[in-house]
């Protein structure tokens, strides 16, 4: 498997991360729990920033062309 296989699988795991951190983002929000849903928030935003780092490294492995 090469580095864009490698690619779509981080890109897989760091979405899935980010629909974790979502629903606890949610739950602390619905039961008060302010501090916990501002770390998971931060966790997610910090997360959506590596998630368009390794899309835009995909697409240039992905879209280059052979000469």
């Amino acid at each position: 498997m090469g580095r864009n296989g490698w690619s779509l699988i981080g890109l897989v795991v760091l979405l899935a991360t980010n629909m974790v951190l979502l629903q606890y983002t949610i739950e602390s929000y619905m039961v008060y729990d302010y501090a916990s849903m501002r770390l998971y928030m931060a966790i997610a935003i910090i997360n959506v920033g590596l998630i368009a780092l390794l899309y835009r490294y995909w697409k240039k492995i992905e879209y280059r062309t052979k000469e």
